[in-house]
């Protein structure tokens, strides 16, 4: 897990860890519109993106097993 800061660490270095990871947990009320819109391109079915809006504490969690278990599921 690796948490970016797009403020601090700038679009480019943002950008190559979204390519780089296997998914992207994205809270959309802390990020620049340049990042959702390099997502919508990047990723356009947000299949490899995962989006949150004010989240809870667990609901990364909770995802993060959603994923885990529909990806085991198609193998």
């Amino acid at each position: 897990v690796t948490v970016v800061n797009t403020y601090e660490d700038g679009e480019k270095i943002t950008f190559e860890r979204i390519k780089a990871s296997d998914y992207s947990f994205v809270l959309t009320d802390s990020v620049p519109h340049s990042v959702m819109d390099f997502l919508k391109q990047y990723d356009p079915e947000l299949k490899k993106t995962q989006t949150f809006y004010l989240p809870a504490k667990e609901d990364g969690a909770v995802r993060l097993n959603y994923l885990y278990w529909s990806q085991n599921k198609k193998e």
